[in-house]
């Protein structure tokens, strides 16, 4: 099984391992983060609404545990996309990192809603 590393010195986040399940949602979300990026940059120059931009949404969601049929949820995703989109720089690193964070968010949100659901909560 190969790991994803970082170097040391320019890691911001901490090295750990991950289950390649995580790993790869996270490399999903990270080319749904570049592709957001991308596509804004088109839209900033005057080039809207291409039908190439792709949509990992309903492959994401239910990987994390989320309903992809939810339109609340795909909301929440769509709004977290932008902002981590935006958060990010044009480098590898920071994408990932990005890319980490939105796992981390949409995962807590998860727990949220399995706590929220649960009969003796």
């Amino acid at each position: 099984m190969e790991i994803n590393t970082f170097s040391l010195a320019t890691a911001k986040t901490p090295l750990i391992k991950l289950p390649s399940s995580i790993q790869t949602i996270i490399f999903l979300l990270k080319e749904d983060i570049k592709n957001q990026k991308l596509f804004n940059s088109l839209r900033e120059i005057g080039l809207e609404d291409s039908p190439y931009q792709s949509d990992l949404c309903s492959v994401i969601l239910p990987a994390i545990g989320l309903d992809s049929d939810n339109d609340e949820t795909i909301s929440l995703y769509i709004a977290l996309l932008k902002k981590y989109s935006a958060a990010s720089e044009p480098t590898v690193t920071s994408f990932t990192e990005q890319a980490f964070h939105l796992y981390a968010e949409l995962s807590s949100f998860n727990k949220q809603a399995e706590y929220d659901n649960h009969p003796n909560g």
